[in-house]
């Protein structure tokens, strides 16, 4: 199918460059169908169907872009310097520049080693969100065991403090006495029982 569409292109690329007059789209496929039938021993075109989506596709539009003209180079004699000629006008012969139609899509092999690489990528991905996860698991556990250490650090303290709150002041002497006042008074401000 896919030869069959390209040579039916070719025969309408070349009717359509011969800028026949008076012809309009239909007239033009009916003349493509035609020489495709000549040049193809009397075998009918039966894919007009796909090549009018196929048409438009950017594997075709260089063929079919008028404009671009083939630039051919030709040494000069007298000087033996290159010179270009083009039947295209828009092509500069002082300048060489030359119009390039769209880069054609990639073909088969190059879409499937994309593809394989496409897969090597997401492994490696994965890789590296399974490590960073279980990085972040690992210092979750660290900050779970330092408030841990904190909390218990904490009740130590309290411990601490309660029970300097309720030790028996009846065997201190007075500065003795005096001292345990001033530290039970900042303990009740540290905990709000003023």
């Amino acid at each position: 199918m896919s030869a069959d569409v390209s040579k039916f292109n070719g025969c309408y690329i070349q009717l359509t460059n011969s800028h026949l007059s008076g012809h309009d789209e239909d007239l033009l496929i009916t003349k493509a169908k035609e020489m495709f039938k000549s040049q193809n021993k009397n075998r009918k075109f039966s894919y007009i169907h796909s090549w009018k989506i196929l048409r438009v596709a950017r594997k075709w539009k260089g063929f079919a872009n008028p404009q671009s003209g083939s630039a051919k180079r030709t040494r000069n004699l007298s000087s033996g310097a290159y010179t270009s000629s083009s039947s295209n006008p828009n092509i500069s012969e002082v300048d060489n520049n030359v119009e390039v139609a769209e880069e054609r899509p990639i073909g088969q092999k190059a879409a499937k080693e994309a593809t394989r690489n496409k897969g090597k990528a997401k492994k490696a991905a994965r890789a590296i969100d399974e490590k960073w996860n279980n990085y972040k698991d690992m210092q979750d556990k660290r900050l779970a065991l330092c408030e841990d250490v904190i909390r218990q650090k904490d009740e130590e303290i309290r411990q601490k403090d309660f029970a300097i709150l309720c030790k028996e002041t009846s065997n201190m002497d007075e500065r003795a006495r005096k001292n345990h006042e001033q530290i039970c008074e900042i303990i009740r401000q540290k905990y709000g029982m003023s």
